[in-house]
């Protein structure tokens, strides 16, 4: 992508974030992006098909941006540090994007975007709870694969509650209570 198209992009994301501030997305239009971001609509729609195109590109720049940083290198990392700082990293990213996570929840480019982060998410877990079993000389009832799916489905699913519910208990417990349902599951799951 050339410089031009990169600072196009750039504007349009900005003023859509702006806008995010201000109202949900389906009240948001392709005009009051492209006049927030001093973007003609011609040149929106050479970027874009229409704006839910471009908030699918929008969730995927976020989401690709995060996963890179998921990917990093925790082999060091035992099972219980490396769920809880997965989960930590994940609390931190719905908060920082917050406004465009409340305002847009339901919507399927976000649901495929969570589906992105926590299909990374639980092939670490995967492999964590696979060399936790083999170190500590486990034969789990289950795949490790199964495992991490059910419990990265549940954190979803725990993490949206608790911020559609306005974050109802510390952020400590949440992540310390997953974590911990975890570590008993795995550690009770002796063929």
């Amino acid at each position: 992508m050339d410089i031009r198209a990169e600072r196009t992009r750039a504007l349009l994301r900005d003023a859509f974030e702006d806008l995010l501030e201000e109202e949900p997305f389906e009240a948001i239009s392709v005009s009051e992006i492209c006049a927030r971001s001093t973007v003609r609509r011609a040149t929106f729609y050479r970027h874009f098909e229409d704006k839910n195109a471009f908030f699918e590109w929008y969730l995927s720049t976020i989401t690709d941006r995060f996963v890179s940083e998921l990917s990093g290198n925790h082999d060091e990392l035992g099972l219980r540090e490396y769920v809880e700082l997965m989960h930590r990293k994940l609390v931190d990213f719905l908060e920082m994007h917050r406004n465009w996570f409340m305002k847009t929840m339901g919507r399927n480019a976000l649901a495929g975007s969570l589906d992105m982060i926590m299909e990374q998410v639980a092939i670490g877990v995967a492999q964590h709870v696979d060399a936790y079993a083999f170190e500590n000389g486990f034969a789990l009832d289950a795949e490790p694969e199964f495992i991490s799916l059910f419990y990265t489905g549940g954190m979803v699913h725990t993490l949206r509650y608790w911020m559609l519910a306005g974050k109802p208990f510390p952020v400590d417990d949440l992540v310390e209570g997953s974590t911990e349902f975890l570590m008993r599951y795995v550690e009770g799951a002796v063929a």
